[in-house]
């Protein structure tokens, strides 16, 4: 997460045109990364319910990222590392599965 939150703020400064997009994605990999933190704290307590609520959370916000890009129809320079994101988050979300 971090290197895309660094990307994304990086990016942001430098073009105008694309501002709220990047925008939003600084935004919302802040976001994941305040719930990976969480998400970490739900597993040391054993909180099975609220780290699947936020591990569906954190996947919410990658979709967001790309979500704007797509609606305003640019390329989303996230795209690939977002794929991957996802990819992630399924496979935590399909172990935390197995954990009930």
């Amino acid at each position: 997460m971090r290197p895309s939150f660094s990307k994304a703020k990086a990016i942001a400064n430098h073009t105008t045109a694309d501002n709220q997009c990047l925008d939003l994605c600084v935004e919302e990999y802040q976001n994941a990364i305040d719930g990976l933190h969480q998400s970490v704290e739900y597993v040391k307590t054993n909180n099975i319910g609220g780290l699947r609520s936020e591990l569906s959370a954190v996947a919410t916000n990658v979709e967001n990222c790309d979500d704007v890009f797509g609606e305003l129809k640019k390329k989303n320079p996230f795209a690939r590392l977002n794929h991957k994101l996802r990819k992630h988050g399924d496979i935590n979300l399909g172990l935390v599965a197995q954990m009930n």
